[in-house]
């Protein structure tokens, strides 16, 4: 498993070099995924090398209990989105407005990526109100609980 992830973007670069000379160098949309890929392949192995260090091997052990920790609140807040996504795309008028678009727009008003002209009705209102809601309850409260509670626990041992 160690040298497929330290072989893996060396190939996807080569891939890259080899596809854009004789391929088809025209296809950005191509292009950029297999840069986004590579670079997500070089990330997770800087990532793996950080465990080398005592520093970093300690907190990269603590992202992963955190994350250990949060995986039932990671599963509802999927499941939020997913009910919210729906919903928004039941309560938006507009034809070419799918379900898949409703996903991506709840995620983005998660993140806080919106517009207020976005919630037109007052259902798409009080919709955006409990959202928010649930955003701040459980990105802040539930979070910041769990991370400081597993930090405790791993200085304890």
């Amino acid at each position: 498993m160690n040298s497929y992830i330290n072989l893996t973007p060396m190939v996807t670069i080569i891939f890259i070099i080899v596809y854009d000379t004789f391929i088809k160098p025209d296809d950005f949309f191509m292009m950029r995924g297999f840069f986004s890929v590579s670079a997500f392949l070089v990330w997770l192995r800087v990532i793996h090398l950080m465990k080398l260090f005592d520093s970093t091997a300690y907190m990269l052990r603590l992202a992963g209990n955190i994350l250990f920790r949060m995986r039932y609140l990671i599963f509802f807040i999927m499941v939020v989105i997913l009910g919210f996504g729906f919903t928004y795309s039941f309560l938006n008028h507009d034809d070419e407005f799918g379900a898949l678009d409703g996903f991506e727009f709840i995620f983005n008003v998660l993140l806080g990526f919106y517009e207020p002209e976005d919630f037109s009705g007052i259902y798409q209102y009080a919709l955006y109100l409990v959202l928010v809601m649930m955003n701040y309850f459980f990105m802040l409260t539930l979070i910041i609980a769990l991370s400081v509670t597993a930090l405790g626990e791993d200085n304890s041992m």
